[in-house]
């Protein structure tokens, strides 16, 4: 309003007694106002034609007033007024026909800037809010308008320092209602630059530094889930050396890249035991490692895409199997060690199934032949300690079917046998192969029917008990 102008004359002007017309064609607004105040009888005012500068200081002010009411002026004093433009309003501070200092700028579209003005921008400490989330492209700066504070109005809120025009210093640019970003931090010529913390819509967290709205360094970054990362970044993903802390409190650390795991790295448990050493592709375990099982069953080898493929697994029994896995089970070619026996063949799901062996851990063949599910099941050759040698049928890893024993003072006997002894009709053999019994057996001894061969070529047939 005018009355709050600080003139040299004319202490009693205000808007309601002085209006000036739009200067006609070929008058300036200068002249129109000069004609206007000379026809009005309320005004005390200076005579136009006093060549004294406070004179036409005044006339320059009154008439920057009164003008099509767009703004108010004073040329040389810092003074609170209204500036109106087509798009909105200024109120607050004013010098030399521009913002100056503290106020307030209202759009027709319900966005508002307040702050600190310095010729006739932002400047210092300011506020900008917008009522509709959209590209405001209408408020871009040119002559005689209000002075854009960035390119585009992408931002929702922004509360914070300026310097000419944009946003500089700290401040709080708000755009979750849009882009579901909240930035809290340095700026520098409108952009974000320095330390800052940004939250998305969804609640994740970036803290570290930005570099021209891109950040090159996070410090740190909190996901909705309770994920933390911490280390290295690159757009905004872990990259280098970095940790993942997880919401029960295991973590991951290594070397990462677009943010995943990829090289050399360890997992640890909630209570900080290791659960895995070794190289990761793509957040997966890849290559060489070692992986510790709850059940504290230890692998150490090689993992293909998160599976063990091969290696040797410790298990707490003290079992031990060194050989190819597939679904973390041995599977494929290997050997298992278990109670001082070494077992080796083909695995399937964990035990041993087909042609395999079983040797003692000086190398002394115990077993050679079939398995199936870990029993010896089929054809196969047993070595015992005292030096008797069986071969043939085997069910259930016991000696049962047809066979032979052959004992280690050279006899011999063949026939039907259940659980390695013979039982049924057999054999029974000297060292140089000459009969001595034939007929049915019971355990290991001649029982039932059969023929007993005597040394003088004597043949005794008859009904056999176990106790002869």
């Amino acid at each position: 309003p005018v009355n709050n102008l600080k003139r040299p004359y004319s202490e009693n002007l205000n808007e309601e007694q002085l209006v000036i017309k739009k200067p006609k064609r070929g008058e300036s607004p200068i002249e129109s106002a000069q004609s206007t105040i000379n026809n009005s009888s309320n005004v005390n005012r200076p005579s136009l034609n006093n060549t004294n500068e406070q004179s036409q200081n005044w006339i320059s002010t009154l008439v920057s007033t009164c003008y099509n009411k767009l703004f108010t002026v004073d040329p040389f004093i810092t003074t609170q007024g209204k500036i109106k433009w087509e798009l909105g309003e200024y109120e607050g501070s004013i010098r030399d026909g521009k913002p100056e200092g503290k106020g307030k700028y209202t759009a027709f579209t319900g966005a508002t800037h307040e702050g600190d003005y310095v010729n006739g921008k932002l400047h210092g400490y300011g506020e900008i809010k917008f009522s509709q989330y959209k590209v405001i492209n209408t408020l871009r700066s040119h002559d005689n308008k209000f002075q854009n504070i960035t390119d585009l109005f992408t931002f929702t809120y922004y509360k914070g320092e300026f310097s000419q025009g944009q946003f500089h210093g700290k401040g709080k640019w708000d755009q979750r209602p849009r882009s579901g970003t909240l930035y809290k931090g340095q700026f520098q010529n409108g952009s974000k630059h320095g330390i800052g913390k940004e939250t998305s819509q969804a609640g994740s967290t970036y803290k570290g530094v930005w570099e021209k709205n891109k950040v090159i360094v996070i410090r740190k970054a909190t996901f909705l889930d309770g994920t933390v990362y911490k280390g290295s970044f690159l757009d905004k993903d872990l990259h280098g050396p970095g940790k993942r802390l997880m919401p029960n409190n295991s973590s991951f650390k290594g070397y990462f890249q677009a943010g995943k795991l990829n090289g050399f790295g360890k997992e640890v448990s909630s209570l900080g035991l290791i659960i895995y050493q070794g190289s990761y592709q793509k957040d997966r375990r890849h290559g060489q490692g070692t992986f510790r099982f709850n059940t504290g069953d230890v692998f150490d080898g090689l993992f293909d895409h998160g599976s063990m493929v091969a290696g040797t697994m410790k298990y707490q029994n003290g079992i031990v199997y060194i050989g190819k896995f597939e679904d973390a089970r041995p599977n494929g070619p290997g050997k298992l060690i278990q109670n001082g026996s070494i077992y080796e063949g083909q695995f399937i799901n964990g035990l041993i199934y087909g042609p395999g062996t079983q040797t003692d851990q000086t190398g002394k063949l115990i077993y050679k032949g079939d398995y199936i599910f870990g029993a010896r099941h089929g054809q196969g050759l047993r070595f015992f300690d005292n030096g008797d040698v069986y071969t043939g049928q085997f069910q259930a890893h016991e000696m049962t079917g047809q066979g032979k024993i052959t004992f280690q003072n050279g006899f011999y006997c063949i026939g039907t046998f259940l659980n390695g002894k013979l039982h049924g009709n057999g054999t029974d053999h000297a060292p140089n192969g000459k009969i001595i019994y034939d007929g049915e057996h019971k355990l290991g001894k001649c029982h039932g029917q059969g023929k007993y061969y005597l040394d003088n070529g004597d043949i005794i047939k008859g009904n056999f008990k176990t106790e002869k």
